[in-house]
């Protein structure tokens, strides 16, 4: 019964020892890297990689050939010497200096043949270090094969609340519009239920031509463009013309006339702002007399701005110039600004106040021209005397 006992407590302990320190049993992992999904048709690479302290490694690449069409295959790691034998049920092997760290080892090339899940693996795995073979685990690769995002930037329906667009599938339409249509509503739905739809919806319209480009980006990113050109009718007038224009204090030259569009026109100094009196042909044109204010012995252009219903203009101008000031004190300013030669030089140099000079000549000059300016060049004039040839 002792021994009994004794055997029970031994088995306790020992088991109790486990449980605070479990045995390990060393065994490494080696996988697959790559991307997760692909689409259908395309390529997709993956590649196997071991852990470091890796000396030779060796299995049966695995893969659903329903899903994957092998390409090919190499070997990456300059520190191997590596084999992939493709008929004999792809058997792979490798063998060299250990690694440092995880290293890939092979990179293999696979085309995608139908959507769905499918793995690329390696059976019967083998993996040694430099001092023997180890438990090897692997972790095979997960691929997703889905379908590529559709290109169709087709529509199916393009329709407008005004009727007269007949699609057919063509980009192009024209559309006529009575005058008082203001807005027009676009319709449109594509074929393909992930493309987007942009430019529906409710436009203003201009007189005139209007174009509505509806635009159809596929999931793909692909785009088409639909243009309607929808003209709306403008039956607006677009007479400018003026049936009258009168004006205070003076009489316009030449007599008014709807065509003529240029005046002149003299007033006293009293009038220091021209009353004009303006009268369109269309009584839904507007009419815009600008520029009213006159300055004394001053010519202004007084502008009077005649503009259609339909937006269009005409512009009638009359130059007018208004009378000196009576009580206006005259300038005395008669003096010189400047006095240049085109041959010679004066004596003295210029000096506005010197009147009189003298200039020397050689004899083969036989004219010479004077350049001048005045100080008071709003009223001043100079009249100039003397022979045009030297003698």
């Amino acid at each position: 019964m002792k021994k009994i006992n004794s055997l029970k407590l031994f088995i306790s302990l020992f088991s109790f020892f486990l449980f605070l320190f479990p045995f390990k049993v060393n065994a490494e992992t080696i996988g697959f890297s790559g991307n997760d999904s692909v689409y259908v048709g395309e390529n997709i690479t993956v590649n196997l990689y071991v852990p470091a302290g890796i000396a030779s490694v060796g299995g049966n690449l695995t893969f659903n050939s329903e899903y994957l069409e092998y390409v090919s295959g190499s070997p990456v790691y300059s520190g191997y010497t590596s084999n992939i034998n493709t008929g004999a049920n792809f058997k792979i092997g490798g063998f060299g200096s250990a690694t440092t760290s995880q290293t890939t080892i092979f990179s293999f090339t696979f085309r995608t043949k139908k959507i769905g899940s499918t793995q690329v693996g390696l059976s019967n795995a083998a993996l040694s270090s430099e001092t023997g073979k180890l438990n090897t685990n692997v972790a095979a690769k997960n691929i997703n094969i889905i379908n590529p995002p559709s290109g169709n930037n087709n529509l199916r329906s393009l329709s407008t609340n005004v009727g007269g667009l007949n699609f057919n599938g063509s980009t192009n339409y024209n559309i006529t519009v009575e005058n008082n249509i203001t807005s027009i509503n676009v319709n449109a739905e594509a074929e393909d239920g992930k493309a987007q739809v942009n430019g529906i919806g409710t436009r203003s319209l201009n007189y005139g031509n209007n174009v509505i480009n509806i635009e159809v980006r596929a999931e793909n990113g692909s785009s088409k463009t639909y243009t309607i050109n929808v003209v709306r009718k403008d039956n607006r007038s677009n007479n400018n013309n003026l049936s009258n224009l009168k004006v205070n204090g003076g009489t316009l030259n030449p007599g008014f006339n709807k065509n003529t569009t240029s005046y002149s026109l003299s007033v006293p100094f009293s009038v220091s702002n021209l009353n004009v009196t303006a009268t369109p042909e269309d009584s839904k044109a507007k009419v815009n007399v600008t520029n009213t204010n006159l300055i004394a012995e001053e010519t202004v252009d007084v502008k009077v701005i005649v503009t259609a219903e339909n937006g269009s203009s005409k512009t009638y101008t009359i130059h007018t110039l208004r009378g000196k000031d009576p009580n206006k004190v005259l300038s005395t300013n008669n003096f010189l600004a400047s006095l240049t030669l085109s041959d010679g030089l004066l004596s003295p140099g210029f000096d506005k106040n010197q009147e009189n000079y003298i200039v020397y000549l050689p004899y083969e000059v036989e004219t010479i021209s004077i350049n001048y300016s005045v100080e008071d060049t709003k009223y001043a004039t100079v009249v100039k005397e003397g022979p045009d040839k030297l003698s």
